[in-house]
Formats: structure tokens, C-alpha cells, sequence
């Protein structure tokens, strides 16, 4: 049981905690999609869990963790807090140890993992990412990947990572699709408001109705024009 903070100030510090979108995080995530390379957030690619990689490459199958240098046990700035030393020394080194099974399974897994700490320089850090990213990216006309004759059939990974088309797995990513849209119901849409996508995720707001309206319009007088000339 997690114990009570040592202080206000403390309990306000740590109820701002990002478990995602961390400044590093969204920094690394600007360079990369300015060089060009394309990647799926939190995506759930460790084998046997529900651990999510921050940034994940499916088809070069390189996973992207962005960690914390308190939260992670970073060697170079972290630090174990003086008050209740006892349960955070074995909540940290727990974290750590989750960080090293996450990195054993998905290697055994065929991914090749980078892990990013937050003091690290972007432009550095990207690098090693593209580096990853593009000398492992599948070249065009490759097969789908094989699947592994212990791989098992019905949940996400395998769906995702080996492109597995089985009735039960196309059934886990049927439910798992029905889960994330329900779940941007319940927030009110997801991406920028004044947009078909936001609308299409569940907000109607006006901007997102006129949004959706004029995307309609647009689609409807491109099949037209298309019937004319055929």
C-alpha cells in the first residue's frame, strides 16, 4: 500500500506526474515525424502483458520506451526520496525490474528495443530511432511476417506483429477496435477539435458537425464527378 505523502507540496508534485505525453516524450515525437517516419502510440507489444511500448515501429518491429529518470532508475539521476525510503527503494527497483523483463521478452520476441532517457539530447536520441526504424523497416513487396509455431492465436500481438488473419484473431482486434472507440465516446472524441476525425471518434460539437458535413459534401461530389466520366 502506497503511503501517505510527506507533505502537501510533495502530494501536489506527484498528482502532475505524466504517465504519457512527458515533454521528452512529445519532443522526440515532433523530430521524428519531422524526419518522416511514421509510428502508433502505446501500443500494447509486449508478449504475455499489458505493458505498452511509447512509441511503436510495427512493420521494422522496433519498440520506443521514453523513460523517467526517477521512475526508471535512471544510473546518472536517480535518486531514492529520503521520506518512506524503504517502500520507495522496492517500488523503484520493481520498475527497473519490469523495465528488464519488458526488454527480454520483446528481444526474444524479434523486436529490437530502444530506450530513451529523459535527459538525453532529441536530436541523439532520434537518431538512434531512425537509425533502428529505417534499417529494419520491411522492403516493399515482402510477404507478411511468419508466425511462430508457439505464437498464440486470439490475442492483439499476434494479430499486429505477425499480421495473423485467423478468425480469432481478427476477433481479438474486432473487440479490441470496439474498446478504443467506446473509450473516445467516453472522452468526447479524440484529435483536434473542427474536424470529420473527432467527429467520427464520438464528438458533436458544432465545429466537428460542420467538419463531418463538408468532409460528406466533398465525397459525395467526388463519386459524382467519378460516375460522370466513367
Amino acid at each position: 500500500m502506497r503511503p501517505k505523502a510527506s507533505s502537501p507540496a510533495v502530494a501536489l508534485r506527484m498528482s502532475k506526474q505524466k504517465v504519457k505525453d512527458t515533454e521528452i516524450e512529445l519532443a522526440v515525437r515532433r523530430e521524428l515525424f519531422r524526419r518522416g517516419l511514421r509510428f502508433r502510440l502505446q501500443g500494447p507489444v509486449v508478449p504475455g502483458t499489458r505493458r505498452k511500448a511509447d512509441l511503436e515501429f510495427r512493420t521494422a518491429r522496433v519498440a520506443v520506451f521514453v523513460d523517467g529518470c526517477f521512475w526508471h532508475g535512471c544510473p546518472d539521476h536517480g535518486a531514492v526520496p529520503k521520506e518512506n525510503r524503504v517502500w520507495w527503494a522496492k517500488k523503484l527497483d520493481e520498475n527497473r525490474q519490469r523495465d528488464d523483463d519488458s526488454v527480454e521478452r520483446l528481444s526474444a520476441d524479434g523486436w529490437c528495443v530502444i530506450r530513451i532517457w529523459e535527459h538525453e539530447s532529441v536530436d541523439e536520441a532520434v537518431d538512434r530511432v531512425e537509425e533502428a526504424a529505417r534499417g529494419r523497416a520491411r522492403p516493399l513487396g515482402r510477404g507478411p511476417t511468419e508466425i511462430p509455431e508457439n505464437a498464440a492465436h486470439g490475442v492483439l500481438s499476434t494479430y499486429s506483429n505477425y499480421q495473423c488473419r485467423c478468425d480469432a484473431c481478427r476477433a481479438a482486434n474486432a473487440a479490441y477496435q470496439r474498446e478504443l472507440i467506446a473509450r473516445y465516446r467516453e472522452q468526447g472524441g479524440r484529435g483536434q477539435h473542427g474536424t470529420a476525425y473527432r467527429y467520427q471518434t464520438g464528438c458533436r460539437c458544432d465545429d466537428c458537425r460542420a467538419a463531418h458535413a463538408a468532409a460528406d459534401r466533398q465525397y459525395r461530389r467526388s463519386r459524382k464527378g467519378s460516375r460522370l466520366e466513367s
